[in-house]
């Protein structure tokens, strides 16, 4: 089933932003008010740049969200779409 949702996603303010800028979104989309700006702030970034899917998670998780984080290892994926799934 393919189910499509109205989020509104900014723009991201430069390339290692994109977890956090995709987080505020679906915060948005839930009605959370919560800037762009917050997020980013409060989201630990990777020293190489980016952000881990366990800190977005972490994120979630202390404004009163359940999350699901889905690991797909990408080598295997095309044989057999091997996933993790792990539920905080």
């Amino acid at each position: 089933m393919q189910v499509e949702l109205p989020l509104a996603i900014d723009r991201q303010p430069d390339y290692t932003t994109c977890g956090p800028t995709s987080l505020h979104a679906v915060y948005r989309f839930l009605g959370d008010d919560i800037s762009l700006s917050q997020v980013i702030a409060q989201t630990p970034k990777n020293p190489g740049g980016g952000t881990l899917n366990v800190h977005l998670a972490v994120h979630a998780l202390r404004r009163g969200y359940k999350c699901l984080n889905e690991i797909v290892e990408i080598r295997r994926a095309r044989a057999g779409n091997r996933r993790h799934r792990v539920h905080l």
